[in-house]
């Protein structure tokens, strides 16, 4: 079976480390940080952050809010901790003709949906200081629409499988309902409290291309977005097709800014992964430009099923991880 190949590279935070990096970063503004960055389109997208809490004041209940859809008070608290916003109005649609009715109802009275999930995130792309409370409304995708199921295969015996889930499903409730099933992902981000739709909204954790380890195949098939209708005038559910839709493209890291609801994602038989730690390596060696390196990060790429590079800031040490599918385990591999 071809495997997608994941390359994961993330500033890893420890507790040698982590309070000492989170007190520098908060003594600079967001804006500075992006600032650095060569590209233009993401500072523009996000726009600025401070160091102030957010706390919003003087905000009413929603309007003519939808009968049916829970609405409460919710804060949100991005994972570094930089991102700290109160009181903000929450929705908790039960399902995806909810997220349409939400969709409708903020078109009319000047609000902006933002979806939500565990909220794994340093960049502002869900909200930012500058929301408005008062014309912002999340939506929590992690209470209700979790549902998963396997699509019924009448291709033949060789057609992929594929898996429909929900976007508020987290990572590790569908590997573990496909390994029921003696399936799984050929490659996937993280495990633990990171949604499907967070993650395929920011290409969280890596990519996928191939290489002479790992062959690419297409894991994000379909999608069920929350389109405008022009026919209608309004807003409704449509399915977008990877191989099909052009305007599929426009939901693949769409940061955010778009709402699907749910997708299918081809998946294959169960498989273990071997995961052999590196730790002395420097950062200028691992993440060196010359391909004579052996050391180098390309390297392990290219020769690995999946290679996963982390940085400790303001040191030399790196912790990189080669990870290759093993039928059997090793004898001398940690339990």
């Amino acid at each position: 079976m071809s495997l997608k190949l994941l390359v994961l590279f993330w500033i890893c935070l420890t507790p040698a480390f982590g309070d000492q990096f989170l007190n520098e970063l908060r003594a600079d503004t967001w804006a500075d940080r992006l600032a650095s960055f060569p590209s233009q389109i993401l500072q523009s997208a996000v726009g600025t952050f401070s160091n102030s809490s957010g706390v919003p004041s003087g905000c009413g209940k929603p309007p003519n809010f939808p009968l049916g859809i829970t609405l409460l008070s919710s804060d949100f608290l991005n994972w570094s901790e930089l991102l700290n916003m109160r009181s903000l109005w929450a929705a908790e649609p039960e399902t995806p003709e909810d997220v349409v009715t939400l969709a409708n109802w903020a078109y009319k009275h000047g609000y902006s949906l933002r979806p939500r999930g565990y909220s794994h995130s340093w960049a502002p792309l869900t909200v930012t200081p500058a929301s408005q409370c008062s014309r912002t409304l999340i939506v929590d995708t992690t209470k209700h629409l979790t549902a998963m199921r396997m699509l019924t295969n009448s291709s033949g015996l060789h057609a992929p499988i594929n898996v429909l889930t929900q976007t508020g499903a987290s990572w590790e409730d569908l590997l573990n309902y496909l390994e029921s099933k003696n399936l799984g992902i050929f490659s996937f981000p993280a495990v633990g409290k990171m949604t499907i739709g967070g993650t395929l909204a920011v290409g969280a954790h890596g990519t996928g291309f191939p290489t002479r380890a790992a062959k690419l195949d297409t894991g994000f098939r379909t999608g069920d977005a929350v389109v405008w209708d022009y026919k209608k005038n309004e807003y409704a559910l449509r399915t977008f097709t990877r191989l099909q839709d052009e305007d599929m493209r426009a939901f693949l890291v769409h940061l955010g800014r778009a709402f699907i609801t749910q997708v299918s994602l081809m998946v294959g038989p169960n498989y273990n992964l071997r995961c052999q730690s590196i730790t002395n390596i420097r950062a200028d060696a691992l993440f060196s430009r010359d391909h004579d390196n052996e050391n180098a990060l390309a390297n392990f790429v290219e020769n690995y099923d999946r290679v996963e590079a982390q940085f400790f800031p303001y040191t030399d040490r790196t912790w990189l991880k080669l990870w290759t599918e093993e039928k059997v385990k090793s004898g001398n591999a940690l339990t």
